[in-house]
């Protein structure tokens, strides 16, 4: 079992719930907030202690929880479990969400 799908499923979860108590969740405060993490994720920095690498992760985790909660707003199938390859699971998604019409702009 892959860790990384682990800690998306928990990460999912935990992010819903804190979503639900919040209220109504909109495709315009997600779309914002995946472009942050979509800069988070593509900025580069040089870190020889290994931060940087920890940080990613956690930058791709950020994303994917994102776009996964687009995907749910939007009817868009998905299924963490898919994320054994995690840039081929997220460009799947990416594409399935523009081919339902929501204009990623600069996060795709």
């Amino acid at each position: 079992m892959s860790m990384y799908k682990e800690l998306l499923k928990t990460s999912l979860r935990a992010l819903e719930s804190d979503h639900a108590s919040q209220g109504v969740v909109t495709e315009a405060s997600l779309l914002r907030e995946l472009a942050v993490r979509r800069r988070r994720l593509t900025s580069r920095s040089h870190d020889p202690d290994g931060a940087v690498a920890t940080s990613r992760i956690a930058c791709e985790i950020d994303y994917d929880i994102t776009l996964m909660m687009l995907c749910r707003l939007q009817h868009v199938p998905f299924d963490p479990e898919r994320f054994t390859r995690p840039l081929v699971e997220r460009r799947r998604l990416e594409e399935a969400l523009g081919d339902a019409g929501v204009d990623l702009g600069e996060t795709a």
